[in-house]
């Protein structure tokens, strides 16, 4: 009888990337004025292969706003998508608009997410902070004299 001990393994040094990843998410203000422009900035790779190669050529993303405190059950209120976006070397990076579509006077929630053109699997969703839009009110008061 022969017994062995020891031995290498076949198995890959780690599982493949099966997901596209977000690897940074910013927006450019956490409170605005109703109607008031915001940016959200995102980085984001490709899901790559069992060799280490990127697969997809290209990544959507998919983005939605929620009010606060409903993100996880509730619908979002708005849902953009900006389609087959270009990478280069694997990787991608966006600024995209959104503070045209927040509620006005509201609490938001972001989460974004990509899409691999390979679309085996999406990203998982990133959340943002949450961004609050408020009315601004202007208005003279009588007590007021310019002199």
């Amino acid at each position: 009888m022969l017994a062995v001990s020891g031995g290498t393994s076949s198995t890959p040094s780690g599982p493949p990337e099966t997901r596209p990843k977000i690897t940074r998410l910013e927006t450019s203000a956490k409170a605005l004025i109703n109607g008031q422009e915001a940016y959200f900035s995102i980085d984001a790779t490709s899901q790559k292969d069992e060799s280490g190669y990127f697969i997809d050529t290209q990544l959507s993303i998919v983005y939605r706003l929620y009010v606060a405190g409903e993100e996880d059950t509730g619908m979002p209120y708005y849902e953009g998508i900006i389609p087959d976006l270009d990478l280069k070397n694997g990787m991608l990076t966006k600024t995209v608009e959104f503070g045209s579509k927040l509620r006005h006077s509201t609490t938001s929630t972001l989460k974004v997410q990509v899409i691999g053109d390979s679309h085996t699997h999406p990203s998982y969703e990133k959340k943002a902070t949450n961004i609050v839009t408020s009315q601004l009110t202007l208005s003279q008061i009588s007590s007021f004299s310019p002199t």
